[in-house]
């Protein structure tokens, strides 16, 4: 019998392992784009998407169709500005700087969230993303003499990432077990 203990630890441990592959992904994707163009590097990142999203789906019985193809599209267009966006970066920005700009994601949905999905966000989470932001132009110096346009790159990734989960927000877990599919299919038809 599998326990409340035992799914928060696999959970964990999926969560841990995903974040593993994500900075894997990030750190070769930094080293490749010194010797492939940055949407050959986000085409094959994109190809192994496929594989894998297809493999999901096959072991989970899900199905391709969806009830809602236009923002399926629209959310496999964002994640995959956001993936471009930040494989740009990456070719100018350190490692550290551009995960760290990235930062803004969670920023953006907040301010998002209020005019695209009319939720109500408290004067306290105003806060939380007005310091948030100031901590993020700390990091990017604009202005500065030390200014690199590789965190422009990052902010628009960050702003597509945030515009996608929006679109999933609305979707409101309609054709969950397809997503992944849909956004791995529209990256590598647009890239291609």
């Amino acid at each position: 019998m599998v326990t409340g203990q035992d799914t928060r630890l696999r959970g964990i441990v999926l969560f841990l392992v995903a974040i593993s592959f994500f900075s894997g992904s990030d750190v070769l994707a930094k080293v490749v784009t010194e010797s492939l163009p940055t949407i050959e590097v986000v085409w094959i990142r994109y190809c192994v998407f496929v594989i894998l999203a297809f493999a999901l789906i096959r072991a989970g019985g899900g199905r391709f169709r969806v009830a809602t193809p236009s923002r399926q599209i629209w959310r496999g267009l964002g994640l995959m500005g956001s993936g471009l966006c930040f494989v740009m970066s990456l070719q100018t920005l350190p490692m550290a700087e551009a995960a760290t700009i990235g930062f803004t994601s969670p920023l953006l949905i907040t301010l998002l969230s209020a005019p695209l999905l009319g939720e109500r966000v408290g004067l306290r989470r105003w806060l939380a993303v007005a310091i948030g932001m100031v901590g993020v132009l700390v990091v990017v110096r604009p202005g500065a003499a030390a200014f690199d346009v590789g965190a422009l790159w990052v902010v628009g990734s960050s702003l597509s990432w945030a515009v996608a989960i929006i679109i999933t927000r609305r979707m409101s877990g309609a054709d969950a077990p397809s997503m992944l599919m849909w956004s791995a299919l529209t990256g590598v038809v647009v890239l291609s």
